[in-house]
């Protein structure tokens, strides 16, 4: 397939993006002539950002800006008649930019693929940031309820409601201990 290159939108014309990824920056040039400019390219090398993914830092009267590769690749190629809020790279690898490589996908969707393909590990247990237990806590609570406890009376010693307890009673949640 041949490379093909879009202008970049927003941009002001400065920055162009190839269906293989790849970003370039135009410097436009005033030749002896007033009406004549010479257009200079250079291909940018993107940087990468804590996650992994190729980014690209521009400028446009002063505003830095940095943006994914994969986004400006799918933004300036690839429909997005849903109005799907993320980018998705089809084979899981963060750095294969080609628009064939690329789908707009629902946050659900996206997460999905992740763990499938395992770039996202489901938080489940003590580190999901939302836990209220810990795993000794999930032991305790159980141990109770076979020991003959109500729902309601262990409740009292931890920091969620009985139909959670319920729930972790009956190995309905925290299912991994």
């Amino acid at each position: 397939m041949e490379e093909i290159w879009k202008t970049v939108p927003n941009t002001g014309g400065r920055y162009q993006v190839s269906s293989e990824g790849r970003i370039k920056s135009l410097s436009f040039l005033k030749t002896g002539n007033k009406s004549s400019f010479l257009t200079k390219e250079r291909i940018i090398k993107p940087g990468t950002d804590k996650d992994g993914y190729y980014v690209f830092v521009y400028s446009i009267e002063s505003q830095r800006t940095t943006k994914r590769v994969h986004r400006v690749v799918a933004e300036t190629f690839i429909p997005n008649p849903e109005n799907l809020p993320q980018v998705n790279h089809k084979n899981s690898i963060r750095n294969d930019n080609r628009v064939e490589n690329l789908e707009w996908v629902s946050a659900r969707d996206n997460m999905m693929h992740g763990i499938k393909y395992g770039n996202v590990k489901p938080t489940s247990g003590e580190i999901n940031g939302m836990s209220k237990l810990t795993e000794d806590d999930v032991r305790a609570i159980r141990a109770a309820y076979e020991a003959g406890e109500s729902y309601s009376e262990i409740a009292t010693r931890y920091p969620v409601n009985t139909y959670t307890i319920h729930r972790i009673a009956r190995r309905q949640c925290w299912r991994h201990i």
